[in-house]
């Protein structure tokens, strides 16, 4: 007999595919178990969650989760929701026309599947990529590259680990309030303004490479 909850670890989230066919109740009670079970093998650390498995309601989604928060210790950041995280994948190929992303290993990326709100910082250790916008007084940060799907108006710190030699941050409306990649800060790319226009997107890649910052469109 198949389990009715099972906990798969990956880089930085966990997969819990779960049993199609067993009451929503009866379901919860299990998940909500399986977690506590699991508890000193996760650590304090947070991590976002993938549910998979079987057809589930927004409602049902938001009681899993909330569950999981109000009767075990495990803290969990965010869903992933799975056709969002492939979309996203087939998105960016379509941008990537210099084919920046041939390093972006799936399995080595934190999706975020919203907007990254005011005063919230969010770290990758590896590559982060956001599917909304990135909001003015927002922090986002990865040991690897960034790329944000909408607006960046907070700060990105890119290429954090020691270990890399180059690394990019991307983003389909870049006008961060500043930026890093490495030790080096970037110029923020200046933007012609005027009351009769309306702001216009602008895609840009700034990309470290040779001991400089180079910006360049996409």
């Amino acid at each position: 007999m198949a389990l009715p909850v099972v906990l798969k670890s990956g880089k930085n989230y966990i997969t819990a595919t779960l049993d199609g066919e067993m009451p929503f109740e009866e379901l919860l009670v299990n998940i909500v178990n399986k977690f506590r079970e699991s508890e000193e093998f996760f650590g304090t650390e947070p991590f976002a969650i993938m549910l998979d498995g079987r057809e589930l309601s927004d409602r049902e989604k938001n009681i899993i989760l909330d569950a999981i928060d109000e009767y075990t210790n495990i803290h969990i950041t965010h869903l992933i929701e799975n056709d969002a995280l492939k979309e996203s994948i087939a998105e960016m190929k379509f941008y990537d026309k210099m084919h920046i992303l041939d390093n972006v290993k799936e399995n080595n990326c934190l999706f975020i599947n919203r907007d990254v709100g005011m005063k919230e910082k969010i770290f990758a250790p590896g590559n982060l990529v956001v599917l909304g916008d990135v909001s003015a007084g927002a922090i986002v940060k990865a040991g690897e590259n960034i790329i944000v799907m909408g607006s960046l108006k907070g700060q990105a710190l890119a290429g954090n680990d020691p270990k890399i030699d180059t690394a990019f941050i991307m983003a389909n409306d870049f006008c961060p309030e500043n930026f890093r990649i490495g030790s080096v800060l970037g110029d923020i790319p200046k933007q012609k303004k005027s009351v009769l226009k309306k702001h216009r997107s602008t895609p840009l890649v700034a990309e470290f490479a040779d001991g400089e910052i180079q910006i360049y469109s996409f």
